[in-house]
């Protein structure tokens, strides 16, 4: 996490550590490029089932692609809930 904030110069670390880390108010994500995996490139913060925001390099806001990854991504776990649920009441 001090990592990402370093790198990509927002307030992920100074901001939302405690709220992570120790309280666990909120989920933390990092998106990567495939082709450099290693290296920030996006932060996401995911409460309650929800997207509640996503930086970039100095804050910037995220760009159309990154924007139809997350939709599709949300889209991906709201249906693995789903399928999750079903089978605890199967069971």
């Amino acid at each position: 996490m001090k990592k990402e904030s370093d790198y990509l110069h927002h307030c992920v670390y100074s901001c939302y550590a405690e709220d992570y880390l120790v309280n666990r108010k909120t989920d933390i994500l990092f998106i990567r490029t495939v082709s450099k995996p290693e290296i920030p490139f996006f932060t996401v913060e995911f409460k309650n089932g929800m997207l509640i925001q996503c930086r970039g390099l100095r804050n910037c806001s995220y760009p159309p692609e990154i924007k139809a990854f997350l939709e599709e991504w949300q889209s991906w776990m709201s249906n693995k809930n789903k399928r999750n649920r079903k089978k605890e009441v199967a069971a």
